[in-house]
């Protein structure tokens, strides 16, 4: 149809025609998106074992430790396995490490119990080759509304540190 009105000469027309197919399509495209993430189960466990398998297939030695940790809420489980998958996606992408160390372990901060997920790779970070992504912005607004925290430092060379905590009082359901 755009094609049609540019050829009759009607480039407005064919111009808002293109710009409500973009809205159609950006639409679309976030319907699927909450389809597939609302679909898929995402927790702890699952996401520890991709996370090994998906590295060592990749030739990084990983190390994953995820024993003690309570029962936790299917909020928190959620939230904490998508931190993993954003994480060792992160690491995939944007570093050439050979190590990787994952734990999920009961921790206590700021005199709350909670669980924390530190995730450590050997780096080094690899240049950046686009716009910067927003998944770990996106999970850090998530962690401190449930007033958790997750932070993120990259030493070059030496790798990245992240770092999520969330409280296991119930905030997420």
């Amino acid at each position: 149809m755009v094609q049609r009105l540019l050829d009759a000469g009607r480039q407005d027309d064919a111009r808002e025609h293109a710009a409500r197919l973009g809205d159609i399509a950006a639409a679309a495209l976030a319907e699927m998106r909450s389809v597939v993430h609302g679909y898929r189960p995402v927790s702890v466990e699952t996401e520890a074992a991709n996370a090994a398998r998906v590295l060592e297939s990749a030739g990084i030695t990983v190390r994953v430790r995820t024993d003690g940790h309570p029962t936790l809420s299917d909020g928190t489980d959620r939230l904490l396995g998508l931190t993993i998958r954003e994480g060792i996606t992160n690491i995939l992408r944007h570093t050439q490490a050979h190590r990787c160390d994952l734990t999920v372990r009961p921790e206590r901060r700021n005199g709350r119990d909670g669980i924390a997920v530190v995730l450590i790779d050997s780096g080094p970070t690899a240049p950046q080759t686009g716009p910067p992504g927003d998944g770990l912005a996106a999970l850090e607004r998530r962690y401190t509304e449930a007033g958790g925290h997750l932070t993120f430092t990259a030493a070059g060379g030496d790798g990245g540190h992240l770092d999520a905590w969330l409280p296991l009082d119930g905030r997420l359901q």
